[in-house]
């Protein structure tokens, strides 16, 4: 882990933004779970890590040449009212995880299991911004 004085202590010169993943699938890890609100809306949700992607066939090798995939995450969040709860059964579903169990057991049961990633470069939202990011589109089951 990085010392945070060492950060601190360099110039932010040196510092340059991270290529993004290119767009296509990867199996991940469900790293964790995190629960919180939106900001504009209070609304809530549970947020999932992914970890170790492996990009599958539908990604060249030579779109990865810069990018050390060991230190790349993704995520998605999952809102968490009566409209759109379906979705966390659904990707539970995906995961291998029992539909009937509650949206709590759930929620616990996916973190550690491995989920196919479907992965999307999107622009910011920001206005004035030109930034772009990696954004998660879908979800497949392991076969």
């Amino acid at each position: 882990m990085t010392d945070l004085n060492d950060i601190l202590d360099t110039k932010g010169s040196d510092f340059k933004r991270p290529p993004l993943a290119p767009t296509g699938t990867y199996l991940c890890t469900i790293q964790k779970r995190e629960f919180g609100k939106s900001s504009k809306k209070q609304t809530p949700y549970v947020r999932y890590t992914y970890i170790n992607p492996i990009p599958q066939d539908d990604i060249e090798p030579e779109d990865l040449a810069d990018i050390d995939l060991s230190k790349r995450t993704f995520r998605d969040d999952f809102y968490l009212t009566e409209d759109a709860t379906y979705r966390v059964r659904e990707h539970g579903e995906i995961c291998g995880v029992d539909p009937d169990l509650s949206i709590r057991e759930i929620i616990e049961e996916v973190v550690a299991k491995q989920v196919l990633v479907s992965v999307v470069q999107v622009p910011s939202m920001r206005e004035g911004s030109d930034d772009m990011y990696n954004e998660v589109r879908g979800y497949a089951a392991v076969e």
